[in-house]
């Protein structure tokens, strides 16, 4: 299957998270997951993507990625245990099939809005040290290896 496209709804619209994870020059445009809500999770700083009949999650969708930044989003998100799922979001007055990360495990959501601006303001420095030394291992060592050594 390729995946050629991704939506992102939490932290990784930060751009400057978004480029150490992600890289640059890639196309990017507003979107919205018609039916999902992001809230804040229980002890996280990052949010999860819930259904939500009257919601809609603000979101971006990439395009054009190539393998290598596929690769990469899957490294970091795949140390949360978020992995892709195929979702229909609405961009450029267009509904476009795509794919997001989604949690794998059990998360406790708190009904609250997630802020990206409260994220920044609050997080988004530690965040970004961390992501850092997480990529660096990218290509050196596996997701179990990252997330053994720094106990995730």
């Amino acid at each position: 299957m390729l995946i050629d496209s991704l939506f992102l709804f939490g932290t990784l619209k930060d751009r400057g998270l978004f480029e150490i994870v992600l890289g640059t020059n890639i196309d990017v445009f507003p979107a919205i997951a018609p039916g999902f809500s992001v809230w804040k999770v229980q002890s996280a700083v990052y949010p999860i993507m819930v259904k939500d009949s009257k919601g809609e999650a603000d979101g971006l969708l990439l395009t054009n990625l190539t393998s290598e930044t596929i690769a990469r989003a899957d490294f970091y998100e795949q140390l949360f245990d978020y992995y892709l799922e195929p979702i229909q979001v609405n961009s450029l007055n267009q509904t476009v099939a795509t794919f997001v990360y989604m949690p794998q495990n059990s998360l406790e959501p708190i009904q609250e809005d997630w802020d990206l601006a409260e994220w920044q303001t609050v997080s988004a420095k530690e965040t970004y040290k961390f992501a850092k030394k997480v990529m660096s291992q990218y290509g050196v060592k596996s997701v179990e290896q990252v997330k053994s050594e720094l106990n995730i």
